[in-house]
């Protein structure tokens, strides 16, 4: 997610130039090392700081163009939103795989 965030407020709606966090399309799917996951926590709170601080000053009115579609700040964060949920939703599904427990 913190991938997520970075592409769409930082280099798509504030037009930051920041280079992307990973060298390939799926290099964050391809690090399962759960010592990393420490760090990638720490990274995602370093990440949100960074994209307030981008579109602090945008309009939810702002828009910008994207593969010849117009979409707006306020799309985009109602993207992120279902990205989030349906992340969420995975973790749910695992944890009920491993344990039985179910997201209440």
């Amino acid at each position: 997610m913190t991938k997520v965030e970075r592409t769409w407020l930082r280099i798509r709606v504030a037009g930051e130039d920041v280079p992307p966090l990973y060298r390939t399309k799926d290099e964050d799917f391809d690090d399962l090392d759960p010592e990393s996951a420490p760090r990638a926590i720490a990274d995602l709170v370093l990440e949100w700081a960074s994209c307030d601080e981008a579109v602090a000053n945008i309009p939810i009115e702002h828009s910008f163009s994207l593969d010849g579609e117009v979409i707006s700040l306020a799309s985009v964060y109602i993207h992120l939103v279902e990205e989030w949920a349906r992340h969420d939703g995975h973790a749910d599904l695992i944890r009920q795989v491993i344990d039985g427990e179910t997201g209440r």
